[in-house]
């Protein structure tokens, strides 16, 4: 009797979990940028991750580009700086909001792929922030 009312009381709240609107994340990059998947990987990633225990008021399709990542050496150091811009859309196809994310990063030559992915997730982070404060619950 107990083990059919736990079972159930799973499949129960499974249920209402799959229910539950949610943001879908379809992320891409510019041409230029396609070359190297592992930025498309740390942007999907980072906003999977910084999405994932929130609550949208409705169901949402969220697209993202990486526009622009460069590169610009300041002295003995790399500065990077990535932009990313958003579109958030209800289930309907209308745009409910749009923004742009840039964020930097800056260290020896060295690191540039950490700094490229520092950059990203920042960008990335920052545009999660705004997506919860515009279609979530807290």
């Amino acid at each position: 009797m107990v083990t059919r009312l736990v079972t159930a009381s799973l499949v129960f709240a499974i249920a209402i979990a799959d229910a539950a609107p949610v943001i879908e994340v379809r992320a891409t990059c510019a041409a230029e940028l396609a070359s190297e998947p592992a930025h498309l990987r740390t942007l999907r990633g980072e906003l999977a991750q910084a999405l994932a225990r929130t609550t949208a008021t409705a169901s949402y399709t969220l697209d993202v580009s990486l526009v622009r990542l460069g590169v610009a050496t300041v002295g003995r150091e790399l500065e990077v700086r990535a932009e990313v811009r958003a579109m958030l859309s209800d289930a309907h196809g209308k745009i409910r909001w749009s923004s742009t994310s840039r964020s930097a990063a800056r260290g020896p030559a060295a690191d540039r792929i950490r700094l490229q992915r520092d950059a990203v997730s920042a960008a990335a982070r920052d545009l999660a922030r705004s997506v919860r404060a515009h279609c979530c619950t807290r």
